[in-house]
């Protein structure tokens, strides 16, 4: 709940605290303004790191699935190409464990093929990529409730956008009046 964090240092001390007088909301309006540069920021590396893993997915799974019974060598061949590829493609980028595991656990299966099938050696690798499947899929919920979350911040600052400029709107017409009914007399 990322969010949670996030939107509780958005809010000063003084405007939690009831009997203390309210900020001033311009400055109040400048630290979240702030704030959500460094969180746009964050959001984009992380949104960046989640599509260069996609991609090592996908270069490792059209690796594993060239591998069959044709052309044995060749197919094993384009499968540490496209290692080759991922492993470039992941750089030092900090993915955490999955994907260094991952690459190692192929680039030993590919090395060392022994007395596996195509079939059974191109079934392996699928095996060996899953690790990194599943915490792709795992971190792409998490991003996707982030997401939502982000979508209802933005529906209720809608509403406090559109309350403040409707009563703005009222205020200005309550004064106009206010004006012509003086101006009669």
């Amino acid at each position: 709940m990322r969010w949670l964090l996030l939107l509780s240092a958005f809010l000063p001390s003084t405007a939690l605290a009831q009997e203390q007088p309210p900020a001033d909301p311009m400055t109040v309006l400048a630290d979240v303004r702030e704030r959500l540069r460094a969180y746009e920021r964050d959001a984009n590396n992380r949104q960046n790191l989640l599509g260069r893993k996609a991609q090592v997915l996908q270069l490792l799974t059209d690796g594993a699935d060239s591998i069959s019974s044709f052309g044995a060598g060749f197919a094993i061949d384009r499968a540490r190409k496209k290692l080759e590829e991922a492993r470039r493609l992941a750089g030092d980028a900090a993915f955490g464990e999955s994907v260094p595991a991952v690459l190692g656990a192929l680039d030993q299966l590919l090395s060392q093929p022994g007395s596996q099938t195509a079939a059974e050696l191109r079934a392996n690798a699928i095996l060996t990529i899953s690790r990194l499947e599943e915490d792709l899929l795992q971190q792409t919920e998490a991003v996707q409730r982030e997401a939502l979350e982000l979508q209802q911040l933005a529906t209720g600052i809608t509403m406090t956008v559109n309350n403040l400029s409707s009563t703005s709107a009222n205020s200005v017409r309550t004064s106009v009046r206010t004006r012509r009914l003086a101006a009669k007399r």
